[in-house]
Parts: C-alpha cells; structure tokens; sequence
C-alpha cells in the first residue's frame, strides 16, 4: 500500500513539473513609477456605440498607479437591447503575449436599470485579449477570433450585497469582422470581491493543453478548457487593460449611466514578450 501511494505522489509531483515547464514564467512589464504612461508600452484606445454619449474619461499615472475612468451615457432611442462603450490602455506588441499578471482595485462602479428593458446595464474592469483563431484569419477582421477575459463586473441585476462584485474568466470566438456577436465557449465564476480591494488577476494561454488558467488573488487556478482549433493568430491581435461599459438602450429619465473608475499596477507578462 505504500509504494502505491508513493507511485502516485510521484506521478503528482512529474504532472505538475510538466505542467510548470510548459509555461512560461511572468515578469514585470510596467510598475507606472514614471511620470507619463510610456509610449513604447502603451497606446489608448476606444469604441463607442451610436447613441452613447461619454463625458468623462482618465487614462493617467497617479502616485506610481495607473488610474483610469469612464462615464459613459446610455442610448435612449429605444427600450430593448444595449449599447456599449470600451476605454483602453493596449499594449503596442500584443502577438507574443500569451499571459498577463496585474493588480487590479475597482474604486468605484456604477451601473444603473431601465425600468423598461429587461437588459441589464454591466460595468466592468477587463484583463485581456484576442489570444487566437479558429480557422484562417484574415488581417483586421474579428471573425472566428477567440478572445479570453478575467473581469471584476457589477451588472444593474446582481443580487449581490451593495458594493460585492463579481469575478468572472470568459473566452469566446467572434461571429464577424467586428465581434459585434460572439458565442461563448466557456466562463467560470472565480469569486467575489468588494469595492476599494486591491487583488492580483491573471489569464494565461496554455495552448498545449488547449485551455486558459485564470487566478484571482489568493485564489486556486481555475482551467477553462476548449475545443476549437487554436493553431492560427487572431485577425485582430490585441490584448489590454479596459474598462467595459455595456448599457441597456432607455427612453426614460434620467439617462442610464455606467461608471468605473480603477487602478492598475504591476503588470506582468510572460518572459518573452517584455520589450
């Protein structure tokens, strides 16, 4: 009985080796020590749905944090469906980034109901990216691109305590050039977490076993796995900090607002994509 219970402890510990091995190592891509968010890492970026209006956005460094808000207004021309607004901080090489690390604080999020549409309002902040194709990409195009995402999100119908939002990872494949429709493959729950907590957030590729590890603070690992192909670089390769706004379309007064204001830090990479 015991060599077999060693057998299968040293079996354990050669699967994980393995699993070790296959992955690359994380190192620091940006800590925000600098004045001005660095050019050479960076570039913003943003999509605006029609009928949406923002007033409000930040994308600066502030005591050696990045700080980023958006306050974006909803479309009132109709009660069904949603629009939606993206802020982000793209990195400027994204083709060899096959996981990223950064530690994330939501300091405030909003996001308000229409009385009308059975849509919900979400707010989110978002760690990730376009990570690969299911079929034969074409340049600048969405379609059949996978995207994988670990988000903190508060939507208008969470059942949640006030200020408890969600942590979710997500992968899905685009519908057509613009991801305006996509089809989930997977998502995971990872936990909660509440307004004004700094916690670690990772998503990392692991082709091999064609599957993506995502972590939440202290949290285990969580594998979400697919069954696409995953032998092609994405159309549209991208991979970013973002704050994501989507808004149910209301006619009512006042107009639906959804707000996030967060705070990045220490973002890693995998070892060979640091410039």
């Amino acid at each position: 009985m015991k060599t077999v219970v060693i057998c299968v402890i040293v079996l354990f510990i050669a699967m994980f080796a393995s699993f070790a091995h296959a992955l690359e190592s994380f190192a620091l891509y940006d800590n925000f020590n600098a004045k001005f968010i660095n050019e050479d890492l960076w570039f913003g970026w943003e999509d605006i749905d029609t009928g949406v209006n923002v007033l409000e956005e930040v994308r600066q460094i502030s005591s050696g944090r990045l700080h980023m808000l958006s306050r974006f207004y909803g479309n009132m021309s109709s009660n069904t469906g949603e629009s939606h607004g993206f802020y982000d901080l793209m990195f400027t090489d994204p083709d060899t980034i096959t996981a990223m690390q950064a530690t994330v604080q939501v300091a405030r999020i909003e996001a308000d109901s229409c009385p009308t549409n059975s849509t919900p309002t979400t707010a989110a902040v978002v760690l990730g990216g376009a990570f690969f194709n299911t079929g034969t990409p074409t340049a600048g195009s969405e379609l059949n691109d996978v995207l994988a995402y670990i988000r903190i999100e508060l939507a208008s119908n969470s059942t949640n305590k006030p200020g408890t939002l969600e942590v979710t990872g997500y992968v899905s494949q685009c519908n057509d050039s613009t991801c305006s429709s996509s089809t989930p493959l997977q998502s995971e729950t990872l936990g909660t977490i509440k307004v004004g907590v700094n916690t670690n957030l990772s998503i990392q590729w692991d082709q091999p076993n064609h599957q993506f590890i995502f972590k939440f603070g202290s949290l285990a690992p969580v594998f979400v796995a697919y069954g696409v192909s995953d032998t092609s670089l994405p159309g549209l390769d991208f991979k970013t900090l973002r704050l994501r706004n989507y808004i149910a379309n209301c006619t009512a007064e006042p107009r639906l607002v959804s707000f996030v204001e967060a705070y990045f830090d220490n973002v890693f990479v995998n070892q060979s994509a640091v410039p």
